[in-house]
């Protein structure tokens, strides 16, 4: 282990524990590794860590149509690209025939400025510890792919983007539901790929084993970098991620407890081997709504935050407001507006408390002021 003379940089060389396994870091190369250690063309990571050019991959390609956020954001990428397009203009709605992701991230610049999460970060531990939520947050930032190697600690990395690559075969539907076509009369599909940058993430990964849903939460990553044009987070996305990300993996409970009740397991004896099976009913649309719930949750409470304590975030309310309602026009934190609303009449302490004991209480209430999360999520 390299250490500087400023503690906050530190370098390191060590393992990267990502969604796949283990990334074993040789000479500034990491190849990411399945448990039993053989490499996989599909989990490579590319080499020269230390350029900000270069994506360290945390995952395999997976299924995500169940990712009701991540359809969300494919989806408004989509749109943007396809706007001027005349026939795509008629259409009713995007249809997702597949859609696969991974996640990855890109070490930060040896030269950035990191004071401003300095400055923020113990008046997050202040109103954590208020909250009665883990407050023991350390932030690492990461120079080289081997710096983030830890998935169950307090640790938050700071990387320039944290991401995920998407490929997906879609479809557009006109407002009457029928398949735009295309000149050759074949069904308009396209494979689409994107880079899908935010502030950051606490990865949510569920596993459905033996009739039960493991719920869990790997490493916490907050972006240095963000939007198209790759310019440092201002002071509001720098209160948002470092707050926001954190939270979500203090109330990781909170979502287990909705997904555990809204799903309805069905055991069944496979008949040709016997073998005793289970089917997860209505799980695409359970897991769309423990999304919605959870970021409603912790984005609600972190607007809250911001406008309350906005002087001494070093925030203008005028422009808090502002962005709060970019937030709410979004099918991802459309909900946060209701927990902003539920603030005026609760603690937010209160607010958690009934997310981790009731959480269908909670969602009881957004769905009953958003008419955009009743039905069965079509949209997703």
């Amino acid at each position: 282990m390299k250490r500087k003379s400023n503690p906050r940089k530190t370098w390191q060389t060590g393992l990267l524990v990502g969604a796949t396994g283990l990334a074993i870091v040789t000479g500034g190369s990491a190849l990411l590794c399945n448990k039993e250690g053989h490499t996989s063309s599909t989990q490579r990571v590319l080499q020269n860590n230390n350029s900000a050019h270069n994506e360290v991959y945390t995952s395999e390609w997976k299924d995500a149509l169940d990712d009701a956020s991540l359809c969300d954001r494919v989806r408004n990428t989509i749109w943007k690209d396809a706007g001027p397009n005349e026939v795509i203009r008629q259409a009713g709605e995007v249809v997702f025939y597949s859609l696969r992701a991974r996640d990855f991230f890109i070490p930060l610049e040896q030269s950035v400025k990191l004071d401003e999460y300095w400055t923020v970060l113990p008046q997050v531990k202040s109103e954590f510890q208020k909250l009665a939520v883990d407050n023991n947050i350390e932030i690492q930032p990461v120079f080289e792919a081997g710096s983030a190697k830890s998935a169950n600690s307090n640790t938050v990395y700071l990387v320039n983007h944290y991401g995920t690559k998407c490929e997906t075969t879609i479809g557009f539907k006109d407002k009457t539901g029928n398949t735009i076509l295309g000149n050759d009369g074949n069904p308009r599909l396209q494979q689409y790929g994107t880079s899908q940058f935010n502030s950051g993430t606490s990865a949510t990964k569920v596993k459905l084993e033996d009739g039960k849903m493991v719920v869990y939460t790997e490493a916490t990553f907050l972006s240095y970098l963000g939007g198209k044009n790759r310019q440092p987070l201002d002071r509001f996305k720098i209160c948002t991620s470092l707050y926001c990300e954190p939270l979500h993996r203090a109330l990781i409970g909170g979502k287990k407890r909705i997904l555990e009740q809204m799903v309805t397991i069905i055991p069944k004896t496979n008949p040709k081997t016997g073998q005793l099976e289970h089917e997860y009913k209505d799980f695409k649309h359970v897991m769309a709504v423990g999304t919605v719930v959870d970021e409603a949750v912790v984005h609600g409470l972190n607007h809250y935050w911001m406008l309350e304590n906005a002087t001494s975030l070093g925030l203008e309310v005028g422009e808090v407001k502002r962005r709060i309602e970019e937030d709410y026009r979004t099918f991802q934190y459309g909900g946060s507006e209701v927990i902003l609303d539920l603030c005026k009449e609760k603690s937010p302490k209160e607010i958690i408390q009934m997310y981790l004991t009731d959480p269908q209480k909670v969602w009881e209430l957004i769905k009953g002021k958003k008419p955009q999360y009743k039905g069965n999520f079509e949209k997703i």
